[in-house]
């Protein structure tokens, strides 16, 4: 070999270094997406299951005329914040988060038990779940 050649197995060695690290670049991409998309979710599913608790623990009141307020947290994804969607059901007694943030699409349903004369509905000026009562 002579001076200032390079060898088959250095040439050999770095090419297998790249590509490894290509590949860690590319597994770690995807981990950090599939971990963006479980902070969503998590974020969403707390918001409906926190709403349709307030809505079921609404019942302690059920014998009189009352007006609950409950605000609508914010959801925050890759330092964006901004409300859900909010779909109450009565109908079916349940409550249905939705968040959608670039190409993600992210729903929640949770039931809630409430008497018959009970109403939850939204502000959506104020961004609040308001549930009455109108005996």
């Amino acid at each position: 070999m002579q001076r200032g050649q390079i060898s088959i197995d250095l040439i050999i060695a770095l090419i297998v270094v790249i590509m490894a690290a290509g590949s860690m670049a590319t597994v770690l991409d995807g981990y950090r997406a599939g971990q963006d998309k479980i902070l969503l979710e998590n974020q969403v599913r707390m918001e409906s299951l926190r709403l349709s608790n307030f809505i079921t623990a609404s019942q302690a009141m059920s014998d009189i005329n009352f007006y609950a307020v409950e605000p609508i947290s914010k959801i925050s994804y890759k330092g964006n914040l901004f409300y859900p969607e909010i779909i109450i059901r009565n109908d079916l007694n349940t409550i249905t988060v939705r968040a959608i943030a670039n190409d993600m699409n992210v729903d929640a349903n949770f039931g809630f038990s409430r008497q018959s004369s009970m109403t939850p509905e939204l502000d959506l000026v104020n961004n609040f779940l308001v549930v009455r009562n109108a005996r």
